[in-house]
């Protein structure tokens, strides 16, 4: 008995079925997340959102008052080569 091709595909597409529906039945009892679930997920994501733009715009403005008085600094330090610069 020779082994065609078409015993070949058929071998394998028999075992990607069964391959396929054991992958169904793992996935068949999946519980779906109830309404008040999905609530508290939306609540937290909201919050951790908010906390995060909070922690981001402190952050900005600890950095632009550093660039600014470093700046002033500069300027107090040497004036006159503030005032060259700037021409």
């Amino acid at each position: 008995m020779v082994k065609g091709p078409e015993h070949e595909d058929d071998a394998w597409i028999e075992g990607l079925t069964q391959e396929l529906k054991r992958v169904d039945e793992l996935f068949e009892d999946v519980p779906s997340p109830s309404l008040e679930g999905m609530h508290k997920l939306a609540v937290h994501t909201l919050e951790r959102r908010r906390r995060r733009m909070k922690y981001e715009l402190i952050l900005f403005l600890l950095i632009a008052l550093f660039i600014v008085g470093g700046g002033l600094m500069a300027a107090l330090a040497a004036p006159m080569s503030l005032l060259f610069i700037h021409g």
